[in-house]
C-alpha cells in the first residue's frame, strides 16, 4: 500500500510538472476533478445507506411475519393438546 501511494504521488507530481496547461488551469482542473470525486462518493454512500435501510426494513417485516406464524402455530398446538386432554 505504501508503494502504491508513493507511486501515485510521484505520478501526480510528474503529471502536474509536464502538464500542457498553465498551473492555474491545472489546479482548477484537479480541483474540479476532486470535487466531482467527492460528489460521486457522497452519492454512492447515500445510495448504500438507502439500500441498507430497505434491507433492514424487509428483514424486520419477514421476522415479524415468522413470529406471527410461530405464535399462531403454538396456539393451535396448545388448543389441540387441551382438547386431547379433555377427551
Amino acid at each position: 500500500m505504501t508503494n502504491f501511494l508513493l507511486g501515485f504521488g510521484i505520478g501526480l507530481t510528474v503529471g502536474v510538472l509536464f502538464a500542457p496547461k498553465s498551473g492555474d488551469e491545472t489546479r482548477e482542473y484537479l480541483g474540479n476533478r476532486a470535487s466531482d470525486g467527492t460528489d460521486y462518493l457522497t452519492n454512492q454512500a447515500q445510495q448504500l445507506k438507502e439500500s441498507a435501510s430497505g434491507l433492514i426494513d424487509k428483514g424486520r417485516n419477514i421476522l415479524a411475519d415468522q413470529k406471527d406464524k410461530l405464535a399462531s402455530a403454538a396456539q393451535g398446538a396448545a388448543k389441540g393438546a387441551e382438547q386431547a386432554y379433555q377427551r
